[in-house]
């Protein structure tokens, strides 16, 4: 629970990293101010009291370092700082931006295309009714075993009398038909469906 309390606070902090750093700025200016004022009365003068105090703090950038470090999330900051840096250099070339967002656009818009027909072919559920519940019988022979054979009309009839566990039952043929007429002859597929 702590860890989790900590990092919260943490992540606060990032979002509040200006009113932080003044805070500390302060913070560390009033404790400078402490120690000088701690060797002044020592006896040491301004300029060598003032150096001393920043040895003993250990020097004032390490410190405001190793305080953001502890105070925030560093990889947070690391994004931050890169994503600056690249608004930066994409600002300075607007010809490579303009390649870059273009070439964006088009790999974000195939994948758009490509999920979508993949979705429509593979993933949506067929439009019926419990559709995940849905089978399809084929037959095999023996002497085919690999090969799937259309199941004949009178085995149809036979399943759809005796097979108490399926719901309805349906068949279907598909034949090709030549159409002719005006122009070259064509074969079209034709499916015939029956269903009980």
């Amino acid at each position: 629970m702590r860890r989790l309390r900590a990092s919260f606070l943490r992540l606060a902090n990032v979002l509040r990293k200006k009113q932080g750093d003044e805070e500390f700025a302060a913070e560390i200016e009033a404790n400078l101010q402490m120690h000088i004022e701690d060797n002044l009365r020592s006896g040491m003068t301004n300029d060598e009291a003032r150096r001393q105090a920043l040895i003993r703090l250990g020097g004032i950038e390490p410190t405001r370092e190793m305080y953001r470090e502890r105070r925030g999330l560093p990889v947070i900051d690391t994004l931050l700082q890169d994503v600056r840096f690249a608004v930066r250099m994409l600002r300075k070339n607007p010809g490579f931006t303009l390649v870059a967002i273009v070439t964006l656009a088009l790999g974000i818009g195939a994948n758009a295309a490509v999920f979508s027909v993949v979705y429509d072919v593979l993933l949506r559920p067929l439009p019926y009714k419990n559709s995940s519940r849905m089978i399809t019988v084929h037959t095999k022979t023996a002497m085919f075993p690999t090969f799937e054979i259309a199941t004949s009309w009178p085995m149809f009839q036979a399943m759809r009398n005796r097979a108490t566990a399926l719901e309805t039952v349906a068949a279907y043929q598909t034949t090709g038909k030549t159409i002719t007429g005006q122009g070259e002859p064509s074969v079209l597929d034709v499916c015939n469906i029956w269903r009980d």
